[in-house]
Formats: structure tokens, sequence, C-alpha cells
């Protein structure tokens, strides 16, 4: 899994901004999915396996909230999956806000977060069988795009997207995979996937989209465009 998600991640790295990068990347993304799922088809796997009642366990939080996780309890954590009926629940490695809920040798855990969370509860769905594939924000990740404004996608006017700059209004800002923040994304996906073997990997907000970024107009320069 890990290796296909890099290949999509890199894939969409061919083309710069505008209608011409949303529609190829668009065809490209379509063309991967189909192979993919056509090599899962030839490995055994088919719709019908998919768990019947899953949970996207929301888990955003910034570094302002003190005592992440401190009241956690697996027996509780547990009874709560078994009595919803849940077979498939979704855990945060990292959250919109950048934070890590585990500990990191690649990014950063969250301050007012004690112990790995990530830890405890894999081992405690997996106590009672139930799935636990593990959420990582890639499209946004506040923290660097304070960190690194040349890594966040801009309109062609020069704003960000989703807000329209860092001062006038509160919100995340978009981020571009065709900057350095790709190789930090994907060592933070290999870190996961080598330490903990998850179910499965949730990357979130990780579409298609133009993007007018230094890295992204340069790129389109040096093809004669």
């Amino acid at each position: 899994m890990n290796v296909i998600m890099k290949s999509r991640m890199r894939e969409s790295r061919t083309y710069g901004s505008g209608e011409e990068y949303t529609l190829r990347n668009v065809c490209l993304l379509n063309t991967l999915w189909i192979k993919t799922l056509q090599s899962l088809t030839k490995k055994g796997w088919n719709m019908e396996k998919l768990k019947f009642r899953q949970v996207h366990l929301d888990f955003h939080t910034s570094e302002k909230i003190q005592n992440i996780g401190e009241c956690f309890c697996k027996e509780e954590f547990q009874e709560a999956l078994i009595t919803g009926h849940v077979d498939s629940v979704t855990v945060f490695s990292k959250c919109h806000h950048g934070w890590a809920y585990h500990p990191t040798k690649v990014h950063e855990m969250h301050g007012n977060l004690k112990f790995d969370l990530l830890k405890a509860q894999l081992e405690a769905c997996k106590e009672i069988g139930v799935a636990a594939p593990v959420y990582i924000s890639a499209g946004l990740d506040e923290k660097e795009a304070v960190r690194h404004p040349e890594w966040v996608s801009r309109l062609a006017d020069e704003s960000t997207t989703w807000v329209k700059d860092f001062t006038s209004e509160p919100g995340y800002h978009l981020l571009c995979f065709n900057t350095g923040y790709l190789e930090l994304l994907l060592a933070q996906i290999s870190e996961v996937m080598e330490n903990y073997h998850p179910s499965g990997i949730f990357l979130d907000i990780s579409s298609v989209h133009p993007c007018y970024c230094s890295s992204c107009r340069q790129e389109i320069m040096s093809r004669g465009k």
C-alpha cells in the first residue's frame, strides 16, 4: 500500500498548474486506481471483504489543547466499539494541524501528548478484531505551512487556497506535493507503515488541483510552457 501511494503522488508531479494539470492528472490518477484495483482483484480482494460499519474517528487537535489522550482507557474504547458494532475505525497518526499522535523521528508529536496514543488504539482494536486503518493528513499540515510558506499551494493571484492568506482569517492552508513537502510526507507514511504495520492507510486531502506556487511555475517554464 505504501508503494501504491508513493507512486500516485510521484505521478501527480508530472504536470504543472492550470487546466492541463487538472485534466491530465485526473486521467492519470483514474488509470492508476484502475490498475491498483485490478491488481488487488488478482490477489483475491473483492468488495464483499469491505467492513460493514466503519467509523472515521476525526481527531484534529491544535497545540493549544491540553492533556491530549490523558483519559484514554483501552477497556472503554473497546466497549464503545463493540457496543456500536464497529468493525473498522480510523485512528490518527497526523492531523490537519500537523501534529503526530505517536513518537516520531521524522516530524513532531503533539506537545501535550505524553504517550503513544496511536499504538494504544491499534493494540486495543487488534485485541477485539477491529480493523484500524491509520489516518495521515496529506494535503494539510498547518505547522509546516507556517514554517514553509513556499510549500503552500497558490492561486493565480498568489493567494492561498482554503483561506486566502495567513492574517485575515483563521483556517488551514493547502500544501503542494510538487515541493519539498512531498519528501517529508513520504517519510511520515514510511514511518507509520514500518513501525505500526496498519491494516490500511488513509491519506486525506490528496485530490488533484491547479497550483501556481513557485515550484509549479518553474516546472512549467522549464518545459517551455
